[in-house]
């Protein structure tokens, strides 16, 4: 247990080295007795059946701080679709500390400023998926940051509400919105 301990800190060691070395990132970094610990089991996890995001190349992290990392969806239904992680192995929103959460809503601003400044969306989709039910694939917390443009579907009306896109759009019942027709060559 003591050596998993160990690798589990020059891991985070090495993840606050390197992070440090980008002046932007660096800045995103702070230290608190407030975040659990990370579980060393997870964060040792190279099965491809274990959970994705216990054993991401933080090489892909795009923002980081002590208690979550941002990086692009591998999935994206939008260009710049990201996601917020929690570094701890939690399930829900709800699993999280309030501290967790609060780290997490700090790197969603952070994330929104740098779509802002690289992509200028016209507005955005933030959302959190709870259980099977609601549709969480990855039972691992994490934030979707959808940027949303003109004309990326034909009605946005409803937003956050067409996870039920034939209840979403109070406006037009039962229209379930389409993204742009593609154009023939």
């Amino acid at each position: 247990m003591l050596v998993k301990k160990r690798v589990a800190q020059d891991l985070r060691e090495s993840q606050r080295t390197r992070l440090d070395s980008d002046a932007a990132r660096g800045s995103m970094l702070k230290e608190s007795a407030a975040f659990p610990e990370v579980c060393p089991e997870v964060l040792l996890s190279r099965d491809p059946e274990a959970c994705p995001f216990c054993s991401l190349d933080m090489r892909r992290a795009l923002l980081a701080n002590e208690a979550a990392l941002a990086l692009r969806d591998g999935f994206p239904v939008n260009s710049g679709h990201t996601l917020i992680v929690l570094r701890r192995h939690v399930a829900s929103w709800f699993d999280a500390t309030r501290d967790e959460q609060l780290a997490i809503l700090e790197l969603l601003d952070l994330v929104k400023e740098e779509l802002d400044r690289t992509l200028a969306p016209a507005g955005y989709n933030v959302g959190v998926n709870v259980g099977a039910a609601a549709g969480q694939t990855v039972p691992h917390l994490h934030v979707h940051v959808i940027p949303r443009f003109p004309g990326d579907v034909d009605d946005p009306t409803g937003g956050v509400r067409l996870v039920i896109p034939e209840r979403g759009n109070y406006r037009r019942a039962g229209h379930v919105p389409r993204g742009p027709r593609s154009r023939e060559p």
